[in-house]
């Protein structure tokens, strides 16, 4: 059962962005299995207007969002967003556009960017993935939903709604659901498939690089960079957020090694390069990443 909240108790809420202090006073209704948040808020250097949300006691939330433009950084939730205007995203590693509206599954693995075309307002769907784990598996960090009805529930909902539970617990059950009709699945992405599992089994190895690639796979350089461009990838990018969440998953569970060990571990060939780029997908250095790990856990 989610934890009950005293009217008009004030709370830091660090849900979407590390760089956004949201200042909330949440107010528990006994009738009902959620609990209603209004959020004023500060955040440097990036445009963000008032929201508010919804916390179920199954660990869903609904934000809703004003204006067009919107960060997001990696939390433990897929979230879902519908538009009926464009929707661009763009992140470290990956961009795309969907330029009709529709709806897209999202799992930021850095600092990822949304835009639509309207300022109306919009709602994001925040689903813990513990729900749908064994039945997503994303490549980039933003996915298009093609499931018409899932588009056509996600378009149609509001925190007014009486049935929002409902019909999120409707969108988990269908994206749980595999296709009858297995997906063709193109050469580009057999092709970037093949490259992804190549570069997670070396990941560890600090002399992973394109001419690595090139020669264990087969493929010319410039063929493999065209295969991550028709993706929306960056070779360099993936690389560096999957290094980055390997070493902060060994910060994590190898309290007994020095960090230099775990970066060397990790496929980085220094400290300082491994620094940068933890600083740069986590918006953390690595030591902020240990004081919160070790704050947590106090």
């Amino acid at each position: 059962m989610l934890s009950t909240l005293a009217n008009n108790v004030f709370f830091q809420h660090y849900l979407l962005t590390e760089n956004a202090f949201f200042h909330s006073a949440s107010k528990w209704n006994s009738n009902q299995n959620f609990s209603y948040k209004y959020e004023s808020h500060i955040v440097n250097n990036y445009s963000y207007t008032t929201m508010s949300s919804l916390s179920f006691t199954e660990g869903f939330k609904v934000i809703t969002l004003l204006g067009d433009s919107h960060k997001l950084f990696p939390n433990d939730y897929y979230m879902i967003i519908a538009s009926y205007g464009s929707i661009s995203w763009n992140s470290n590693s990956s961009e795309g556009k969907l330029s009709y509206g529709g709806a897209i599954l999202i799992n930021p693995t850095s600092e990822l960017s949304l835009k639509f075309s309207d300022k109306k307002e919009k709602y994001l769907i925040l689903i813990p993935k513990i729900f749908l784990n064994k039945n997503v598996y994303m490549i980039n960090d933003v996915g298009v939903i093609d499931n018409p009805v899932i588009v056509d529930i996600a378009l149609n909902i509001s925190v007014s709604d009486e049935d929002l539970e409902y019909k999120i617990n409707a969108i988990i059950n269908l994206m749980k659901i595999k296709s009858l009709k297995k997906k063709v699945e193109t050469r580009s992405e057999y092709e970037l498939k093949k490259i992804y599992e190549f570069i997670e089994k070396n990941i560890m190895n600090n002399c992973l690089n394109l001419d690595l690639l090139s020669n264990q796979l087969f493929m010319s350089k410039s063929k493999i960079q065209k295969i991550f461009h028709d993706n929306g990838k960056k070779y360099n990018e993936v690389v560096k957020v999957l290094r980055v969440n390997l070493l902060a998953e060994k910060i994590k569970n190898n309290v007994n090694k020095t960090i230099i060990e775990l970066c060397y571990e990790s496929g980085f060939n220094s400290r300082t390069n491994a620094d940068i780029q933890f600083k740069q997908v986590k918006n953390l250095t690595i030591k902020e990443y240990k004081n919160k790990l070790k704050n947590k856990a106090e």
